[in-house]
This record gives structure tokens, sequence and C-alpha cells, in this order.
């Protein structure tokens, strides 16, 4: 990334490596989670933590559908609960 001047603006240059890298690491926990719930259909928090990582990628849709499954498998998960009320706002 450079300035204005042509001169490499280092501040920038690592923004972009950060993010590129925090997407990296979303992809991989979506990939982790979707292996922990293949093994164990009622791992609550699988569902949780691969919605909290589609929410970071910004697949809303893929986040909200955890959350509902999350409820499906166990309707009293507090996490659950309270993202659906985040999700659907008055």
């Amino acid at each position: 990334m450079l300035h204005d001047d042509g001169e490499l603006n280092p501040f920038i240059n690592t923004c972009f490596k950060t993010d590129f890298r925090l997407q990296s690491k979303y992809e991989l926990a979506v990939e982790d989670c979707t292996a922990s719930v293949e093994l164990d259909p009622r791992y609550v928090k699988a569902y949780m933590r691969r919605a909290q990582a589609y929410e970071n990628l910004e697949d809303l849709d893929a986040a909200l559908a955890d959350i509902k499954k999350a409820l499906e498998v166990d309707s009293t998960y507090p996490a659950a609960r309270k993202s659906t009320l985040d999700w659907n706002p008055l």
C-alpha cells in the first residue's frame, strides 16, 4: 500500500495483513466447528462458535441458521437465547 507520494505506508499494509489473517482465522473456525458438529450434532457450543465466525465473515444467514440449530438442540442454552434477542430487535 502506498502513500500519495508513492512511498510504502506500513500502517495500511499491516492492517491489510491483519485483516486477511483474521478472515483466515474465522474460516478455519468454521471448518473446525463444522467437523465438531459432524462428530456430535448435539454440540451446541460448536454451533454458537461457528455462528460467531460466520458473523465475522459477514455471512449472517449462516450465522442465524446456526443459532437456530443450537436452539433446536437445547432451547435453554443462554448464549443462543440471547443471540436471538440481539438478532430480532423490537
